[in-house]
This record gives C-alpha cells, structure tokens and sequence, in this order.
C-alpha cells in the first residue's frame, strides 16, 4: 500500500497531467505549437500516471 503523502503527490500529478493534456495524448504529441519542453514534462506526467494505475492493479 502507498503511503498518504505517495498518494496526494500522485494524485496531484494525475489532476496536472488532466489539466495540461486537456486533449488526447496523440493530439499533445503530434500538435506542433507544443515545444519539446512541453511534451517531456507531459511524458513525465504520463509515466507516473502509468506506474500509479500499474501499482493499483497489483
């Protein structure tokens, strides 16, 4: 089980990534006024969202 604290960071993570992303991930991805700084931080955001719902499963 997660510690409190893994959690309200995780989750803080899950509502920034909601909110950056507002578009589906192939939109983030292949729109070009989205710079590569931008795309790495939502890459990052989308590797702890994906390691958190892996980690629920088990």
């Amino acid at each position: 089980k997660l510690h409190p604290l893994v959690m309200l960071n995780i989750s803080d993570h899950l509502t920034k990534a909601l909110m950056d992303i507002n578009e589906s991930p192939v939109y983030v991805l292949l729109n070009p006024t989205i710079n590569h700084a931008q795309k790495k931080m939502l890459n990052s955001r989308i590797r702890v969202l994906h390691q958190y719902l892996g980690s629920m499963q088990k």
